[in-house]
């Protein structure tokens, strides 16, 4: 009794990994290569901006809405991005 109780034990933890694994992603290769594109592409216009932002003569008020300017532009993009990236996962007909 108490050796079936631990196999059961020993199973479970086995196979609990398995049940909390993501499922396959959907995306095509080409997919996933062109949301890699667009991470490195939004990693560059990041740097970009942090560069102008550190070397910004102007007024502070000015610096200070063109930091605003970059960081609205970077998370339109993001959001842009990941909806695409997450219609490409969803979309499984291949259109």
């Amino acid at each position: 009794m108490k050796s079936t109780i631990k196999m059961l034990a020993v199973m479970a933890m086995a196979g609990a990994p398995l049940a909390f694994a993501n499922p396959p992603d959907n995306q095509s290769a080409t997919e996933k290569a062109k949301a890699g594109k667009d991470d490195v592409k939004r990693q560059g216009r990041k740097a970009g901006h942090r560069v102008d932002e550190t070397f910004c003569t102007g007024t502070k008020a000015e610096c200070e809405a063109g930091k605003l300017k970059h960081r609205a532009n970077e998370a339109g993009e993001k959001v842009k991005d990941e909806s695409i990236e997450t219609k490409d996962k969803i979309d499984t007909d291949g259109r």
